[in-house]
């Protein structure tokens, strides 16, 4: 579906939803409280994580990349 770049920042406030109409695809966006990303996002924080969003418009897709600290680095692990 795509991500509008004015839109971007709306993404993972609490209660925060998109427009369902500007989605850039003839199919509608799924509806909501606009807690759901909100408390994904506070959860990931709470484990100093980091959600990164990433979408290059209407109708191009998202890339959702999770991101958490390791508590060893990553060649420790592999020995």
């Amino acid at each position: 579906m795509g991500i509008d770049p004015n839109d971007m920042e709306k993404l993972g406030k609490k209660f925060s939803r998109l427009d369902p109409h500007t989605n850039g695809s003839k199919l509608p966006r799924p509806g909501g409280s606009g807690l759901g990303l909100y408390t994904y996002k506070g959860i990931i924080e709470h484990h100093q994580g980091q959600l990164v969003i990433e979408s290059e418009g209407l109708g191009k897709g998202s890339t959702f990349t999770l991101k958490f600290p390791l508590k060893k680095p990553f060649q420790e692990l592999q020995s």
